[in-house]
Protein backbone atom coordinates (compact mmCIF):
# COMPACT_ATOMS: atom_id res chain seq x y z
CA UNK A 1 0.00 0.00 0.00
CA UNK A 2 1.18 3.47 -1.09
CA UNK A 3 0.83 6.69 0.71
CA UNK A 4 -0.23 9.82 -1.02
CA UNK A 5 3.11 11.95 -2.05
CA UNK A 6 5.32 9.02 -2.29
CA UNK A 7 5.56 9.43 -5.69
CA UNK A 8 7.13 13.00 -5.18
CA UNK A 9 9.34 11.77 -2.90
CA UNK A 10 10.97 9.09 -5.31
CA UNK A 11 11.48 11.30 -7.77
CA UNK A 12 13.30 14.20 -6.01
CA UNK A 13 15.43 11.48 -4.25
CA UNK A 14 16.14 10.35 -7.97
CA UNK A 15 16.96 14.11 -9.06
CA UNK A 16 18.76 14.18 -5.93
CA UNK A 17 21.38 11.21 -6.55
CA UNK A 18 21.78 12.04 -10.13
CA UNK A 19 22.76 16.04 -9.34
CA UNK A 20 25.52 14.28 -7.06
CA UNK A 21 26.51 11.89 -9.79
CA UNK A 22 26.87 14.96 -12.03
CA UNK A 23 28.63 17.08 -9.73
CA UNK A 24 31.02 14.04 -9.00
CA UNK A 25 31.53 13.23 -12.83
CA UNK A 26 32.21 17.09 -13.52
CA UNK A 27 34.35 17.61 -10.78
CA UNK A 28 36.82 14.35 -12.14
CA UNK A 29 36.56 15.74 -15.55
CA UNK A 30 38.57 19.22 -13.87
CA UNK A 31 41.38 17.74 -11.77
CA UNK A 32 44.37 17.87 -13.64
CA UNK A 33 46.93 16.00 -13.70
CA UNK A 34 49.13 14.35 -10.06
CA UNK A 35 52.24 15.80 -9.58
CA UNK A 36 55.23 13.63 -10.48
CA UNK A 37 57.51 12.49 -8.05
CA UNK A 38 61.47 12.72 -8.84
CA UNK A 39 64.40 11.82 -6.38
CA UNK A 40 68.02 11.16 -6.47
CA UNK A 41 68.39 7.38 -6.60
CA UNK A 42 71.98 6.65 -6.73
CA UNK A 43 75.65 7.78 -7.60
CA UNK A 44 77.89 5.33 -8.92
CA UNK A 45 81.59 5.57 -10.48
CA UNK A 46 80.63 4.58 -14.17
CA UNK A 47 84.52 3.88 -15.28
CA UNK A 48 87.20 5.84 -16.82
CA UNK A 49 86.84 9.35 -14.65
CA UNK A 50 82.69 9.28 -15.11
CA UNK A 51 79.86 9.23 -12.41
CA UNK A 52 76.72 8.63 -12.93
CA UNK A 53 73.35 9.93 -11.07
CA UNK A 54 69.89 7.49 -11.32
CA UNK A 55 66.95 9.77 -10.80
CA UNK A 56 63.82 7.87 -10.10
CA UNK A 57 60.57 9.29 -10.77
CA UNK A 58 57.02 8.64 -9.58
CA UNK A 59 54.26 8.48 -12.39
CA UNK A 60 51.49 9.04 -9.80
CA UNK A 61 49.69 6.11 -11.74
CA UNK A 62 48.96 8.59 -14.93
CA UNK A 63 50.79 7.62 -18.59
CA UNK A 64 53.97 10.29 -18.93
CA UNK A 65 55.43 10.80 -22.48
CA UNK A 66 58.05 12.28 -23.88
CA UNK A 67 59.90 13.53 -20.40
CA UNK A 68 62.32 15.58 -20.54
CA UNK A 69 64.62 17.07 -17.39
CA UNK A 70 67.14 19.79 -18.15
CA UNK A 71 69.52 19.79 -15.58
CA UNK A 72 72.41 21.91 -13.88
CA UNK A 73 75.02 20.63 -11.33
CA UNK A 74 75.72 23.20 -9.16
CA UNK A 75 79.48 23.01 -7.00
CA UNK A 76 79.49 24.58 -3.44
CA UNK A 77 79.15 27.87 -4.46
CA UNK A 78 76.19 27.61 -6.42
CA UNK A 79 78.24 27.67 -9.50
CA UNK A 80 77.11 25.76 -12.77
CA UNK A 81 79.83 23.61 -13.30
CA UNK A 82 78.10 21.08 -15.78
CA UNK A 83 74.92 20.91 -17.63
CA UNK A 84 72.46 18.07 -18.88
CA UNK A 85 69.38 16.53 -20.27
CA UNK A 86 67.64 13.41 -19.67
CA UNK A 87 65.19 11.55 -21.76
CA UNK A 88 63.81 8.42 -20.10
CA UNK A 89 61.12 6.50 -21.93
CA UNK A 90 57.36 6.51 -21.67
CA UNK A 91 55.94 5.17 -18.92
CA UNK A 92 52.70 5.42 -16.23
CA UNK A 93 50.67 3.44 -18.68
CA UNK A 94 50.10 0.55 -15.87
CA UNK A 95 50.85 0.45 -12.31
CA UNK A 96 53.73 -2.26 -13.39
CA UNK A 97 55.22 0.87 -14.97
CA UNK A 98 54.56 3.41 -12.37
CA UNK A 99 58.46 4.55 -12.37
CA UNK A 100 61.04 4.98 -14.31
CA UNK A 101 64.98 5.71 -13.99
CA UNK A 102 66.59 8.27 -15.58
CA UNK A 103 70.55 8.42 -15.55
CA UNK A 104 72.89 11.21 -16.74
CA UNK A 105 76.49 10.61 -16.81
CA UNK A 106 79.08 12.93 -16.12
CA UNK A 107 82.69 13.58 -15.08
CA UNK A 108 81.95 16.36 -12.81
CA UNK A 109 79.41 14.58 -10.85
CA UNK A 110 81.91 12.45 -8.97
CA UNK A 111 83.24 15.36 -6.76
CA UNK A 112 81.65 16.28 -3.15
CA UNK A 113 79.66 18.85 -2.45
CA UNK A 114 77.32 19.35 -5.37
CA UNK A 115 73.77 19.95 -5.76
CA UNK A 116 71.52 19.32 -8.82
CA UNK A 117 69.08 22.03 -10.04
CA UNK A 118 66.10 21.73 -12.36
CA UNK A 119 66.38 24.25 -14.80
CA UNK A 120 63.38 22.98 -17.01
CA UNK A 121 60.66 19.61 -16.92
CA UNK A 122 58.16 18.70 -19.28
CA UNK A 123 55.99 16.20 -20.50
CA UNK A 124 52.98 14.85 -22.01
CA UNK A 125 50.54 14.14 -19.47
CA UNK A 126 46.90 13.18 -20.12
CA UNK A 127 47.37 13.96 -23.76
CA UNK A 128 48.77 17.50 -22.97
CA UNK A 129 52.53 18.61 -23.34
CA UNK A 130 53.09 20.35 -20.01
CA UNK A 131 55.38 22.61 -18.23
CA UNK A 132 56.10 20.37 -15.13
CA UNK A 133 58.17 23.01 -13.18
CA UNK A 134 56.24 26.47 -14.37
CA UNK A 135 53.03 24.72 -13.46
CA UNK A 136 54.44 23.01 -10.48
CA UNK A 137 53.81 19.77 -11.11
CA UNK A 138 57.25 17.73 -9.95
CA UNK A 139 57.65 17.29 -6.71
CA UNK A 140 61.25 16.68 -5.58
CA UNK A 141 61.55 14.38 -2.52
CA UNK A 142 64.46 13.89 -0.23
CA UNK A 143 65.19 10.45 -0.28
CA UNK A 144 68.40 9.34 1.97
CA UNK A 145 69.96 5.73 0.66
CA UNK A 146 69.92 3.51 3.96
CA UNK A 147 73.16 2.47 5.59
CA UNK A 148 74.27 -1.08 4.79
CA UNK A 149 75.93 -3.03 6.86
CA UNK A 150 77.59 -6.46 7.35
CA UNK A 151 77.84 -8.52 10.73
CA UNK A 152 81.44 -8.68 12.14
CA UNK A 153 83.33 -11.64 11.33
CA UNK A 154 83.78 -14.52 13.39
CA UNK A 155 87.22 -16.06 14.50
CA UNK A 156 87.61 -19.34 13.22
CA UNK A 157 88.37 -21.75 15.94
CA UNK A 158 91.28 -24.37 14.90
Amino acid sequence: MTRPGDGRVHASHRMLVAGVLLLLAAGAARAGPSNLRIWHAATVFANMGQCAITLTLDSQMQQVQNFELQLSLLDSRGRVVARGTVHPPDFGASEAERYQDAQWAHEALCDDGQSLRIDAARARLDGRLLDLVGLKLLSVEDFRPMRIQLPKPRSIKR
